[in-house]
Order: C-alpha cells, then sequence, then structure tokens
C-alpha cells in the first residue's frame, strides 16, 4: 500500500508542478518586429515625433501666436486715443495762477478772497474717423492672418507626415531586402560546406567546387550591400524624427 502511495505521489509531482506555474510565457517580440509588423501603430508614432523636431512647425507655431497676439492688439487699440490729463493751480478764486501768469475771469476784488489750490483730473478722448470706421475691417484681416497661419501650419504637418510615410516605406523595404540577402548567405553557405565536402571526397569537379565559392562571395557582397542600404535608410529616418528609433519605440 505504501508502495502505490509512492508511485502517485511521484507520477504527479510533475503534474501539480505544471499546474502552478502555469503554461510558459510567450517568447517577447522585440522593438524592432513590432515596427516592421504594426505601421499603423507606428507611423503615428513617427509623426508626432517629427511634428515635434521639426523647426519649420515651430516657425509656423510662433507666426500663429504673432498673428493671435496682433488680433489682441487690433481690438485694444482705441484705447490709445484715451489720455488721463491732470493739473494743478493755486491762488485766489477767482483769479489763478495759470503758466506764471493770472487770468481774469469775474470783475470781483481778488484781495478779498482766500488763497486756495485746485487740483482737476479728467479724461480726454479723440478718435479719428477713419479709425473708427475701419477697426472692424482691421480685425478682421487680422483675424484672415490668423487663419493662415493655422492653414499653413497643417500644410506642413501634412508634409511630414508624407515624408515620414516615405522614409518608413524605404526603410522596411530595406529591411526585408536584407532579410533576404541573409537567407541566401545561409542557402549559399551551406550549398559551399557541401561542396567543399564532396571535392574533399573526390565526389565533384574543380570548377563546380570553385562556382559555389564565387556564389557564396557575391552572396557576402549582396548582404553587405543590403545592410548598409538599410543602415543608410534607419539613419534618415532618425535623423528626421531627432532621435533613435530605439529610444523611441521602447521609451528608454
Amino acid at each position: 500500500m505504501k508502495t502505490l502511495l509512492c508511485c502517485l505521489a511521484l507520477a504527479a509531482g510533475p503534474l501539480l508542478a505544471r499546474a502552478q506555474t502555469g503554461p510558459p510565457a510567450p517568447p517577447t517580440e522585440t522593438w524592432e518586429e513590432r515596427f516592421f509588423k504594426s505601421p499603423e501603430a507606428v507611423l503615428p508614432i513617427l509623426h508626432q515625433a517629427a511634428i515635434s523636431h521639426s523647426a519649420g512647425i515651430e516657425k509656423l507655431e510662433l507666426a500663429k501666436q504673432v498673428a493671435s497676439e496682433d488680433i489682441r492688439l487690433a481690438r485694444k487699440k482705441i484705447l490709445n486715443t484715451l489720455a488721463l490729463t491732470s493739473s494743478y493751480s493755486y491762488g485766489t478764486l477767482p483769479y489763478f495762477a495759470t503758466n506764471g501768469s493770472t487770468e481774469r475771469i469775474q470783475q470781483l476784488n481778488a484781495f478779498s478772497l482766500s488763497a486756495r489750490a485746485q487740483y482737476t483730473v479728467g479724461l480726454n478722448m479723440a478718435v479719428p474717423f477713419e479709425q473708427l470706421a475701419n477697426r472692424r475691417a482691421t480685425v478682421h484681416k487680422q483675424e484672415l492672418i490668423l487663419q493662415q497661419a493655422v492653414a499653413e501650419r497643417a500644410v506642413g504637418e501634412t508634409e511630414i507626415r508624407r515624408q515620414v510615410i516615405l522614409l518608413y516605406q524605404e526603410l522596411a523595404l530595406a529591411h526585408a531586402n536584407l532579410q533576404h540577402h541573409q537567407n541566401a548567405v545561409q542557402s549559399a553557405s551551406i550549398s559551399k560546406k557541401l561542396a567543399d565536402s564532396k571535392f574533399r571526397n573526390g565526389e565533384m569537379q574543380v570548377d563546380e567546387q570553385m562556382a559555389a565559392t564565387e556564389l557564396h562571395g557575391k552572396a557576402l557582397l549582396a548582404q553587405a550591400e543590403a545592410r548598409n542600404k538599410y543602415q543608410t535608410a534607419m539613419l534618415l529616418l532618425e535623423d528626421f524624427l531627432g532621435t533613435s528609433l530605439h529610444v523611441l519605440m521602447t521609451g528608454r
């Protein structure tokens, strides 16, 4: 009985351990695989990075802010016609000193009145008729300039998105081309090893062995050229984005 229980325990041990640990986790997908397999998720990230890095877009944004400020100034320009005036005088009524002189206002005995100070404050407003008539047109003109700045920024962003798509497609094509030549190198390497083995065993002529070696060399050269094109395409895209793809895709 004890022997039977021990056998059952030994048999159930691996099953319990497997149930506790669960199924193995799927392999983690690298950022390069996500980058080329999911363009619909990658392109918005690339667009935002390119727009944030673009000096042209920054210039258009500044023009938009200037146009918005011009609208605010145009609406408040009428306040420039307001003027606050003040004056101070001292003397006897109805005689008051004015610029070092006296002005006779009424036929009264000034010496019978006490001297006193007088302050005057006033608000003056003089608006040219032309400015008043054209105020609405001036404000509307500035609003149109702002709309033009907004439209120019939208055009700039569209052009950047188009450039990002072209650079992404070139990089994806270069990546596929590199993978093709890497597979070709593997096939040529296997053929060369087989040819070398057959040549050593006397099963293949020299010209056939040399042809396999030449094919392998051409495959290596084509792979190097494909890798160079891939690296160039990646550098061009990273320069346009202002950051490396690894940092952009991994957030590091």
